[in-house]
């Protein structure tokens, strides 16, 4: 897939919540305190075509992994991948048209965070702005200085003709 020029995207939210993990105090609770997440299921599609076209459809199960280490002076990293195996199709190639790729690195990141200020998160990341949602490659940054109030802003790299 061709990667058109990045874009930036920036916007202001408004919002009151935020969250902090457990600081590690070293390098070994980095690893210990981590988060690990996943995600099992299973998706079937079945597409009841009209006219000359084929009927088709697919199943597949897929699962998904991450981990996320604790932080560490305001530091921590994330990773996580999806994992897709065909279960059944109605005709050739109807999984491989829908599923591009049987694998995928999701997320990838650094996220420094301070309480009382903000965060700031780099890389590959799930977002979920009332503006930007999905997956991106780029950068986040949530600042929370004043009481009640959090900026929300991004920069991502457009990733299909923008």
């Amino acid at each position: 897939m061709k990667l058109a020029y990045s874009r930036i995207l920036a916007a202001m939210i408004l919002g009151s919540s935020m969250s902090f993990a457990a600081e590690a105090t070293n390098l070994e609770e980095v690893f210990t305190q981590g988060e690990i997440s996943n995600t099992l299921g299973w998706f079937g599609q079945h597409i009841d075509a009209k006219g000359n076209t084929a009927n088709s459809g697919f199943s597949n199960g897929y699962l998904n992994v991450g981990f996320e280490t604790a932080p560490l002076h305001g530091v921590s990293f994330g990773v996580s991948g999806w994992g897709s195996v065909k279960t059944s199709e109605k005709n050739d190639d109807d999984y491989k048209s829908a599923i591009a790729d049987q694998s995928v690195l999701s997320q990838a990141y650094v996220k420094i965070e301070h309480e009382g200020m903000g965060k700031v998160i780099l890389g590959r990341q799930a977002v979920d702005f009332n503006w930007l949602t999905d997956y991106i490659d780029g950068v986040t940054a949530e600042i929370s200085a004043v009481e009640n109030l959090v900026i929300s802003m991004a920069w991502a790299r457009c990733q299909t003709k923008c």
